[in-house]
């Protein structure tokens, strides 16, 4: 069973996949693996170093790189990745069931101004954008398939939910 968990920066994503491990999945956060995903300028796709301050999502992408993410659904048979990448529609295919982490504006607001997870984010533009865009982003992944898991809960009941949905969808592989 190959899972993906995207939402929202700072919607707990990354969070839950100790708890997947515990249930038997092996667990990637893809931004912290620079070869599976990286900054490209979104005309050339050539990769990027972050620019410091405001980040114009309009000339920049934090992309995953085919083959590295192959290698690590390919690593073992259950596999949990944590991610929200402009490509990631380009690869929903690849994987079994898709999750969204759903939070509030505000939560997500709060997240930001206390989390030193988003340094490169940490311009108030950036966060402003965030904020004003996230209902709207939220719901593309809903419209996109992804099965929606509320993040305002323990990260044991999300990860209960989550592998609830997956033993309605022939469990794990063995």
């Amino acid at each position: 069973m190959k899972i993906l968990i995207t939402g929202r920066s700072g919607s707990g994503k990354t969070a839950l996949l100790p708890a997947l491990e515990a249930c038997g999945f092996t667990t990637y956060n893809t931004d912290d693996m620079p070869d599976t995903a990286r900054l490209e300028n979104k005309l050339t796709g050539e990769p990027v170093d972050w620019p410091k301050g405001y980040i114009d999502w309009d000339v920049y992408a934090w992309r995953w790189q085919r083959e590295p993410l192959r290698k690590l659904l390919d690593s073992a048979a259950n596999v949990a990745i944590a991610a929200v990448m402009a490509n990631q529609k380009d690869f929903y295919d690849w994987f079994d069931l898709r999750f969204v982490v759903t939070i509030t504006p505000e939560a997500l607001a709060r997240h930001w101004r206390g989390s030193e997870s988003h340094h490169k984010d940490s311009d108030p533009a950036n966060l402003e954008r965030a904020v004003a865009l996230h209902n709207k982003k939220q719901q593309l992944f809903i419209d996109d398939g992804c099965i929606p898991i509320a993040g305002d809960r323990s990260i044991a009941d999300m990860a209960h939910d989550i592998m609830e949905v997956v033993d309605a969808h022939g469990g794990m592989a063995a």
